[in-house]
């Protein structure tokens, strides 16, 4: 029996295993919307003030009331004026779009995109539907598409996941894991197709493992898997760390009802460690 046959009895498959949720509506100014992007603030209104934003391209009542009149808040005007930019599906179809760019970034060395589905309020499950993604082919594809698209609701990827065995002599060699894990973003529209801000999290995103090959205490035929949790665990853990600090993401919980007191926002304790 060779190593890859081996370091399969170690682990094993499951669906929703463990899952972390995030909010990404989180309270930012209108500035920290899309930085680093030709999707800036400016370019976005065209280069005038926010005062002159064409009738087009937000809901004019509610802004320019917003804008206009003083207000009893306690929010900076700048956050307040974010959370309600959001609300207009112009607006937030360009956020989900930057948002999705940043989250292609994030998976770096720890996974790939296998496809992705897309579903609309509007027209239901899997209106979108990318069976087998291209890097940069696909991504322009899905980024086109969102841009024209108000009402989604659920983008769905499906994930190979990038991981390391221990090899022929104890030589790392790469393994991947097809369809090993997820990440859906949801975005909470009301009855009449508006972001639903009665909500705190009306915008969510969840990563969800399919396989347990990152715990020291698996779920396989033989329990101990230590030496594939130990070379793996770095990878997931900085996958964690970067939803939550390049997306952003607010960390709302981890559901692992089969790892209790295993896992925690940034991976199983024990081994995982940002490196």
């Amino acid at each position: 029996m060779n190593n890859y046959q081996n370091v399969q009895t170690t682990w094993r498959r499951g669906s929703g295993l463990i899952d972390w949720t995030y909010n990404l509506f989180v309270e930012s100014t209108l500035e920290e919307f899309l930085p680093n992007s030709s999707l800036t603030p400016l370019s976005i209104f065209g280069g005038r003030g926010l005062r002159d934003l064409p009738d087009n391209l937000v809901v004019k009542s509610p802004l320019e009331k917003f804008l206009n009149s003083p207000s009893n808040s306690p929010l900076p005007m700048g956050k307040r004026l974010g959370r309600l930019l959001l609300t207009d599906p112009s607006i937030r179809r360009l956020w989900i779009v930057e948002r999705i760019e940043r989250l292609v970034k994030t998976l770096d060395d720890f996974a790939r995109v296998e496809d992705v589905t897309v579903d609309t309020r509007s027209c239901g499950e899997e209106t979108f539907v990318i069976e087998d993604w291209q890097g940069t082919q696909s991504r322009l594809k899905l980024r086109n598409w969102l841009t024209k698209t108000d009402d989604v609701v659920n983008i769905d990827f499906t994930l190979t996941l990038q991981c390391v065995t221990p090899g022929d002599r104890d030589i790392p060699e790469e393994l991947a894991i097809k369809s090993g894990g997820n990440i859906s973003i949801f975005v909470e529209l009301d009855d009449d197709g508006e972001l639903d801000t009665t909500t705190p999290s009306p915008i969510w995103l969840t990563f969800g493992l399919d396989v347990d090959i990152y715990a020291p205490l698996s779920w396989g035929e033989q329990r101990d898997n230590t030496k594939l949790a130990q070379l793996n665990g770095s990878r997931l853990s900085a996958f964690l760390h970067r939803l939550e600090e390049d997306i952003p993401g607010e960390f709302l919980g981890v559901d692992a009802p089969d790892y209790q007191d295993l896992v925690n926002r940034y991976g199983f304790l024990g081994v995982s460690h940002r490196p």
